[in-house]
């Protein structure tokens, strides 16, 4: 993305430091700042400043990290584009669905390109009758493509983490594939 400043929110420790090193910074996505989740009286105010100048923000909710989630209000309120990313698929307090990212940093890295890229970037805020559709592709889309599988059934979600695939006719390797995904981020697929 050019001429655009990427800031991400993420929780303190070594596991988001991970996540930002392995999945944020090498997805190019142009520049790219990591805002303090401190909320001291002394840091707060440069994590705000730091904000204000970013045009998208990636947001960390994962668990609900109370630092986290104050931030991601502040960027809300100042209408800033917001993509939220959380390790496991769990009750979320915004109207805009997370993408859950599991541990797999190769998946963030990927996903982070495809929904923060220019031809992608309504997806963000936009809903629509496809919407878990797009979401279930924007999960194991790269899988159906690997096994050279277009379902073009409904998918439904009946829950955040919960899909349910109407009509399939995957061969059992897509299907361990998808699993085996689904155990990773915490979310199950139903095949009817």
């Amino acid at each position: 993305m050019e001429n655009s400043r990427i800031g991400v929110i993420l929780p303190a420790g070594k596991i988001f430091d991970r996540i930002f090193t392995e999945a944020i910074v090498p997805a190019g996505l142009g520049e790219v700042v990591r805002i303090s989740t401190e909320l001291s009286e002394a840091k707060l105010p440069a994590a705000l400043a730091t904000m204000e100048t970013c045009t998208t923000i990636v947001a960390d909710i994962t668990a609900r990290n109370p630092h986290a989630m104050f931030l991601a209000g502040y960027a809300r309120a100042l209408k800033k584009r917001i993509l939220y990313i959380t390790q496991h698929a769990e009750d979320f307090p915004f109207s805009e669905q997370p993408l859950v990212y599991g541990s797999n940093t190769e998946f963030l890295r990927n996903e982070l390109v495809a929904r923060l890229s220019a031809k992608h970037g309504e997806s963000l805020t936009k809903g629509g009758e496809n919407d878990a559709r797009a979401k279930f592709l924007s999960i194991f889309g790269d899988l159906l493509k690997k096994h050279a599988h277009e379902h073009r059934s409904a998918v439904e979600q009946n829950e955040p983490n919960v899909f349910t695939l109407v009509d399939q006719n995957m061969d059992l390797a897509l299907v361990q594939d998808i699993a085996r995904r689904g155990r990773e981020l915490n979310i199950r697929v139903r095949l009817m």
